[in-house]
């Protein structure tokens, strides 16, 4: 959907200032999970130390402010910028990535959109045997 009007600022009946105004909805966020595109209702599963890349779209006009963050942690934010796209990377993925995460942008005009996403991490278990002599 896409708003278009002028507003007009007169003073004694002299226009002072004409501004045009073209906002368009929010859109709903695209999420990429490792370059593919991230369904709610598909977990993503990835291996204990392996990379993890999370990309969020979100068209909108005004420009959008986006945040990627991991529901029941305790920063809660794991990134946000003010833009269209917003990218956030684990290097090293550890077992305590896996979890909810959810893509929100959010316009000054209209309310937030949100997108959310499954990672299960595979982890590797380490054995440590105790010899006792």
């Amino acid at each position: 959907m896409i708003f278009e009007f002028d507003y007009t600022l007169r003073s004694n009946s002299v226009d002072i200032m004409t501004k045009y105004f073209n906002l368009s909805d929010l859109d709903d966020p695209v999420v990429f999970v490792n370059d593919e595109v991230g369904e709610s209702n598909h977990a993503l599963h990835i291996e204990e130390r392996e990379k993890l890349r999370l990309a969020c779209f979100v068209n909108g006009n005004p420009v959008p402010s986006i945040a990627i963050s991991k529901e029941a942690n305790e920063s809660g934010i794991l990134q946000r910028n003010t833009s269209s796209w917003l990218n956030h990377t684990i290097n090293t993925s550890q077992c305590s990535d896996m979890g909810t995460y959810k893509c929100t942008g959010t316009s000054t005009v209209f309310t937030k959109r949100e997108k959310t996403f499954e990672i299960n991490v595979t982890c590797k278990s380490i054995m440590i045997s105790y010899f006792l002599k």
